[in-house]
Formats: C-alpha cells, sequence, structure tokens
C-alpha cells in the first residue's frame, strides 16, 4: 500500500462518523445524511472485502440540487 497505513485496529462506528464529520465540515458540506449498511458484495474492487461488512453510507447535496453519495468502510 503505497502511502498508506496498514494497521490491525478497527475504528468505532463513532470514530468513523467522527472522521466523516470532520470532512464535511470542511467541505461545507451543510447537508447530508449518514447510516451504517451491510452490503453482501463488493462490486468488484479488488482491495473490498467480499465478506458482509458494516459501511457509512453517506449521501450529501453540495449546491442544494445535487446529491453525491459515497461509503467508508468500518
Amino acid at each position: 500500500m503505497d502511502g498508506e497505513y496498514e494497521t490491525d485496529i478497527t475504528p468505532s462506528q463513532m470514530d468513523v462518523f467522527k472522521d466523516v464529520d470532520a470532512v464535511r465540515e470542511q467541505w461545507n458540506i451543510k447537508k447530508w445524511k449518514a447510516k451504517w449498511v451491510r452490503p453482501s458484495y463488493a462490486s468488484g474492487e479488488p482491495d473490498v472485502p467480499t465478506e458482509e461488512t458494516e459501511w457509512l453510507k453517506v449521501v450529501y447535496g453540495s449546491d442544494g440540487r445535487h446529491l453525491r453519495q459515497f461509503s467508508y468502510p468500518l
């Protein structure tokens, strides 16, 4: 992993939520929603685990018209 850190520490849901909230504030994103999901597929991504895991699904609007979506694994 170039430029990334490997660790055996699993962050808590609150740790992940705080990280997402810090990014949201930095980018001045005012409208957003988040919820924990358990997708059971990885859609072919090589670095994504194929077993069922918890992800924080985030939907946000940058200008009030468009919503963007991304997920963070736990």
